[in-house]
């Protein structure tokens, strides 16, 4: 895969605008780094990251360097390699599509394409073994055995927000029920909505595309509904649907925030629905089932070399519970991740009341 697919413009001094390969901001910003800054970043000791840099090349018959500044040289070099890596590099974090690649099946199979059927170290690394990443794999399955779920216990109208991509919905067969069924996603960023509407028309065999409806809107802003020939209409005239998901905007939300979204989410509801929505957990709250080599690795690159910086909110699960608790849901079901990082909440709104 070529190093030049992501880019940056910098002036040239004479105000030409040039382009950068990734490879040469890359270089550029090794020169900046010293290990003690990657030390800290990484918040591992030295010892660690070297075990786990020995851990992860052995079974690609690599060793480590024994010059400390040549073995972190040697894993940042493979940032190239990788797609995912160059974006998350580029942008200092996630979005929607970048982490989309993490449950995307046809992009992880064009890959190996590419590589002759084995994945670079740093795809395997990011896909299969960064332990943030199999959580996020994890709860995207819980979603979709709910919405099975759901489905089958009665649910028509099904709410995506922030969307992204809806892949958790597109990407499902519904046979037997598609006809019936109606989704919404609803984001605030309009390239999102576009890349769902293409998943819709690419992937939906068993749903009409009239029965689906992309809108730009704001969770935080009192009233946010989907449109009215979706759902049903309650008395007091407010358009309401089945089933919410929402994948880890609270963890960015601030809890005044969360007290507002959760209770917006519950007004969508019609009695009974459920509203389905994630959040990390804090270390060690159910106890961890993860690899301390990924873990030490995955530090390592997305902290120490990307630098990325967790801007999320840490919250207990009781907490999470008591905050939809108070915005009105009972009934609600905790699934920890395989991992023991997450945890996905099943909260319902009163049939009455």
């Amino acid at each position: 895969m070529s190093a030049n697919r992501v880019t940056e413009e910098q002036s040239d001094g004479n105000g030409d605008v040039i382009d950068l390969s990734f490879t040469s901001i890359l270089e550029r910003d090794m020169l900046t780094w010293t290990i003690d800054t990657i030390i800290s970043r990484t918040k591992r000791s030295f010892r660690d990251i070297r075990c786990a840099v020995e851990m992860v090349l052995r079974p690609h018959g690599l060793r480590a360097p024994m010059d400390d500044w040549k073995m972190f040289e040697m894993v940042a070099r493979m940032l190239p390699d990788s797609e995912f890596a160059q974006e998350l590099y580029v942008q200092k974090g996630y979005r929607w599509s970048t982490l989309d690649k993490l449950h995307d099946k046809t992009y992880q199979q064009n890959l190996c394409n590419t590589f002759e059927s084995t994945l670079s170290i740093m795809d395997d690394l990011i896909l299969f073994k960064f332990p943030s990443h199999l959580a996020a794999k994890d709860r995207f399955e819980t979603f979709q055995k709910q919405i099975t779920v759901l489905t089958h216990q009665g649910a028509r109208t099904f709410l995506s927000i922030p969307c992204g991509n809806m892949r958790e919905l597109l990407g499902m067969r519904y046979i037997g029920f598609g006809k019936k069924l109606k989704f919404i996603g609803v984001d605030q960023d309009e390239s999102a909505l576009e890349s769902a509407k293409a998943l819709a028309q690419h992937n939906l065999h068993d749903v009409p595309l009239d029965n689906c409806q992309f809108l730009i809107g704001d969770p935080l802003h009192p009233g946010i509904t989907p449109d009215r020939q979706f759902g049903s209409e309650s008395e007091a005239g407010s358009r309401v649907v089945d089933v919410i998901l929402s994948h880890g905007l609270n963890e960015i939300l601030s809890n005044s925030q969360c007290s507002v979204f959760y209770k917006n989410m519950f007004n969508c509801l019609v009695p009974g629905g459920a509203f389905i929505c994630s959040h990390s957990a804090p270390v060690g709250e159910w106890g961890e089932d993860i690899n301390s080599y990924h873990m030490s690795i995955q530090r390592l690159v997305l902290h120490g070399f990307i630098g990325i910086r967790s801007d999320g909110q840490v919250r207990s699960t009781s907490q999470v519970v008591s905050q939809l608790e108070k915005a009105g849901f009972v009934g609600i079901t905790l699934t920890p991740s395989t991992s023991r990082m997450s945890v996905t909440f099943v909260a319902y709104k009163p049939l009455t009341g």
